[in-house]
């Protein structure tokens, strides 16, 4: 399929699914110029926000769920939301992904 790649195709069984890079890489040549490599896939992204109580254990308190074109600073506020009116207060620690650094 000559199109699979197309980010502007619309998938009719599912129009909100969208083309994503999944990784990329710049390779270096020999001449020293750089060749880039993209893994693309069509989906979603989802993001959690967890924490560990000490009875309890490994407990999720926040999911958001996006097309898969999106970046993943996009996460950050959605969850960040959810996080603070789940646990009814601001978190004191944040650990996140390199892309959440602004």
């Amino acid at each position: 399929m000559t199109e699979r790649y197309d980010k502007t195709r619309v998938l009719p069984g599912d129009p909100d699914c969208t083309l994503g890079v999944k990784r990329s890489s710049n390779q270096e040549q020999p001449d020293g110029s750089l060749k880039e490599k993209k893994e693309y896939v069509w989906g979603y992204g989802s993001g959690v926000v967890a924490a560990t109580t000490p009875d309890y254990g490994d407990v999720v308190i926040a999911e958001c769920t996006l097309p898969f074109n999106e970046g993943d600073v996009t996460y950050f506020r959605p969850l960040y939301q959810q996080a603070v009116v789940a646990l009814e207060a601001f978190p004191t620690h944040v650990t996140a992904d390199a892309a959440f650094d602004v």
